[in-house]
């Protein structure tokens, strides 16, 4: 039972290694897969930030050229018939056009919407809810006319028209990659984690991996030990089948294969087999007393050669009733 039970053990343990080579290889590549993410996630972050700084440059530049435009001919167009700077205009009593995506630029009041307010020269940008690139912009320019009509200001359409359709792709694009930003995020966050995790596994388990290949070579050892007690016992029995066993060594023969022997040293018979050594429950102290086991083994090789008598008996008995029918016949 013995070696049974060390078997047992070595193909545990090794089960146990291989789960854990396999845990390891596992935790190592979401590792990497977590620095590469978190690699990929800080280089994407830094361009889309670059991206939107460059983007927030060209809007304000977009946002100043409009302005520019709007208030040249605000000053075209003032009551005094003459050419103002922007500064020189009174604002207050001035509208702003804001772009309301129908084709036309409707006239707000300042005062209801100070925040809207253009103005150059050390006053704050303007803010219109119209941004496009700056070529379109430059584009516009050139080709709006503007006049005075009641509270509305016609414009030709195409062209505010085309930077329409840009500003809506530009804020689709930004929408975009705002999410991919979060989505990078929490992937990164994610990633984070595992890593800490994973190490944290790592440092844990290591001890343990170093008992494991201790607790490995001790069974080996034990293995190794009971290969040469099984090879020793195959001697041994080879030398009993050939002795008188009344004069070298105490041998019960139990049935073909299976021997019980008297060990002097502990009183104990040991029961032999072809796969190792059994070692019976009760001691033995003198040659004429059996344990049930010995006693049981040997009930059972009589039974079975008295089987084989009566079968043989049996199939004897027939075969010479069958001969004699046919000689009657």
């Amino acid at each position: 039972m013995f070696s049974i039970e060390l078997r047992q053990q070595k193909l545990f343990f090794r089960d146990i290694k291989y789960y854990l080579t396999i845990a390891t290889g596992v935790i190592t590549l979401l590792v990497l897969v977590a620095l590469g993410l978190t690699w990929f996630g800080t280089n994407a972050q830094i361009s889309i930030s670059t991206t939107l700084t460059y983007a927030g440059r060209e809007r304000s530049l977009t946002q100043k050229l409009l302005a520019e435009s709007l208030l040249t001919v605000y000053a075209q167009d003032a009551k005094a018939k003459k050419n103002l700077r922007a500064d020189e205009i009174d604002w207050t009593q001035r509208h702003d056009a804001l772009w309301r995506g129908d084709n036309t630029l409707h006239v707000l009041s300042v005062s209801s919407y100070p925040d809207i307010m253009p103005s150059i020269n050390k006053v704050e940008p303007l803010y219109l809810e119209l941004h496009v690139t700056i070529n379109e912009v430059l584009t516009a320019k050139d080709q709006v006319v503007l006049r005075r009509d009641a509270n509305i200001i016609n414009t030709d359409a195409v062209p505010f028209y085309n930077a329409m359709e840009a500003y809506n792709t530009y804020l689709r694009n930004l929408t975009t990659q705002y999410q991919n930003t979060i989505l990078l995020y929490g992937i990164c966050s994610t990633s984070a984690i595992l890593l800490v995790l994973a190490l944290s596994i790592l440092i844990i388990f290591r001890p343990a991996f170093a008992r494991l290949d201790t607790n490995l070579l001790a069974i080996a050892q034990s293995d190794e030990k009971l290969k040469k007690q099984h090879e020793d016992t195959q001697v041994l029995l080879e030398e009993v089948r050939r002795a008188d066993h009344g004069t070298r060594v105490p041998v019960l023969k139990i049935h073909d294969g299976l021997y019980a022997i008297q060990n002097g040293m502990n009183g104990y018979y040991e029961v032999m087999k072809a796969d190792g050594i059994y070692k019976c429950p009760c001691p033995i102290y003198t040659h004429n007393h059996f344990c049930n086991h010995i006693k049981y083994a040997q009930y059972a090789e009589r039974e079975e050669a008295q089987q084989q008598q009566r079968s043989q008996q049996l199939f004897t008995n027939g075969k010479s009733a069958r001969t004699d029918e046919i000689k009657h016949q």
